[in-house]
């Protein structure tokens, strides 16, 4: 009777060890300067499954242990941390049932180098002409938008190649503004009155008059393609929101992939309705019913986007390989996007830095054959070019042009290009470019 009483408490006494306390673990991920990171990857050492904190930064996962003891938060850009779970511990969180936490990442820290050019190389440049726009072709061609003495009257288009010869030239019939390449490398000449299709046949320069609503609607919209896909946005300079799609060239479907807005000028674009008379509030009153589109919307855009306040919204929108990468600027965060339109991970850069009397200046700039990304800077008219790891959004290399206030930077294998002419010097614009070592 003795050992049948012992055998019974025995297997008592496994049962208690082996039992398991389950509980629900929430919480929220924030930083050192307590924002939300989105995005976490959150996952226990049992359980191969990984959920992803919200936008908030918030999360819910559910534990059981022996089984689950620690739970590891996994995000690029930041230490990882682990929580571990004892017996007594998970014990109280079982008999409350819920855990509530607050868990704070630590940034990974990368040193940054500064580099400068060897020597600055001069691509091309003509004592009777200057440069005010340019493209890079194939086989080191250049196609040149230049003026002699004023671009309003003597623009001309110039074919030269990779010895700096003339090729071809064509004399503008309009005031031209500058040139630009859209999504399928098909080129445009933009004017005050028109916009051409630029082709070259047979080394000559041919120009053919595009519709605008075709230009502006459609060949400019499209930012890049992913075989049958189509991605774009409906940005406008006099509206500080953006939405980035995605359409199918076989389907009419749209699918939007983000929003981006400036929440800031936002509020300051919405109030100025506050502050209009009452026949301009009847006016955006009437608009609002005949369009759908808020009073508050026509406002703004009829009145602060004149205001030296205000901004356009920039967020530009890259495509490496099969990913989509969306840089928010207002949310501080590079937006990870596959094929399948899913967002698969959000990266936290910062691109205004403070305490630096190094200014960022738009746009942010992609090597067209390394698909590396910059950003601008400027200190006393220098530009510096910070180079962005995508995986940790941090700046890992910068490189200090060494000609002050240059114009029209473009990056092509590694190289830097830009329109200089010395400061205080006759000389006329000159294309130059700078290797960027590393």
């Amino acid at each position: 009777m003795k050992r049948l009483l012992l055998y019974i408490l025995l297997f008592a006494h496994s049962f208690i060890l082996a039992q398991d306390y389950s509980f629900v673990v929430s919480g929220k991920i924030i930083d050192n300067k307590l924002t939300p990171i989105p995005d976490v990857k959150i996952s226990t050492n049992a359980n191969q499954t990984t959920i992803r904190s919200n936008e908030k930064g918030e999360f819910t996962l559910k534990v059981g242990y022996p089984n689950q003891r620690y739970i590891v938060f996994n995000h690029v850009g930041y230490i990882n941390d682990t929580l571990f779970f004892s017996k007594s511990k998970a014990k109280k969180y079982a008999k409350k049932g819920s855990l509530s936490i607050s868990i704070k990442l630590n940034e990974l820290v990368f040193k940054e180098v500064i580099v400068t050019a060897k020597r600055v190389d001069t691509v091309y440049g003509n004592p009777l002409f200057s440069i005010q726009d340019y493209m890079l072709l194939k086989d080191n061609q250049l196609l040149l938008l230049t003026y002699s003495k004023s671009l309003k009257k003597d623009g001309k288009l110039i074919l030269t190649d990779a010895q700096q010869q003339i090729i071809s030239e064509y004399t503008i019939p309009d005031q031209p503004r500058y040139l630009y390449k859209d999504y399928a490398g098909t080129y445009f000449l933009v004017c005050t009155a028109n916009v051409y299709h630029i082709r070259i046949h047979q080394k000559q320069i041919k120009l053919t008059p595009v519709l605008k609503e075709d230009f502006y609607g459609f060949y400019q919209r499209i930012i890049d393609t992913i075989h049958d896909d189509f991605y774009y946005s409906n940005f406008s300079e006099n509206y500080p929101a953006v939405d980035f799609l995605v359409t199918n060239r076989l389907d009419s479907a749209h699918h939007k992939l983000r929003s981006v807005q400036d929440d800031f000028m936002m509020e300051l674009y919405r109030a100025q309705y506050k502050y209009v008379s009452g026949r301009e509030k009847l006016w955006a009153y009437r608009k609002e019913q005949e369009t759908g589109i808020d009073k508050e919307i026509w406002i703004g855009a009829a009145s602060f986007t004149q205001d030296f306040l205000y901004k356009p919204v920039y967020a530009p929108l890259f495509i490496r390989e099969d990913t989509v990468l969306i840089f928010d600027q207002y949310k501080n965060y590079i937006f990870k996007f596959d094929s399948d339109h899913d967002l698969v991970d959000s990266i936290p850069f910062q691109l205004k830095i403070k305490g630096s009397k190094e200014k960022w200046e738009q746009p942010l700039i992609n090597d067209q054959t390394t698909q590396d990304i910059y950003a601008l800077y400027n200190k006393g008219g220098y530009y510096y070019l910070k180079q962005f790891d995508l995986n940790t959004g941090k700046t890992i290399q910068t490189l200090k042009l060494s000609n002050r206030y240059v114009e029209q930077l473009t990056i092509k294998d590694n190289y830097v290009y830009y329109i200089y002419r010395p400061f205080e010097s006759l000389q006329k614009k000159y294309l130059y470019r700078e290797e960027i070592i590393r």
